[in-house]
């Protein structure tokens, strides 16, 4: 996962799926130590938030904005 530094507290990494689509994830870093990640497809016209999650690891949060995601998209496909 490479990071793209932005700012101390403001980072962001770009990863691929299964299906070929880009996500970018957003993370900052909260007072306290927090991590927030804010995970979106990088070809959406709007970007719309598609999965989020805290946690005290950056890389964590990134891993749980996706599988946030993953099981949402889940739950549509079995419905």
């Amino acid at each position: 996962m490479e990071k793209q530094k932005i700012t101390e507290n403001f980072f962001y990494v770009k990863t691929r799926d299964r299906v070929g689509g880009t996500f970018r994830s957003d993370v900052y870093r909260k007072e306290g130590g927090l991590f927030e990640a804010y995970s979106y497809y990088i070809q959406d016209e709007d970007e719309a938030i598609v999965g989020f999650a805290e946690s005290d690891d950056d890389e964590e949060a990134v891993k749980r904005s996706r599988k946030e995601w993953k099981a949402e998209h889940t739950n549509l496909l079995i419905k």
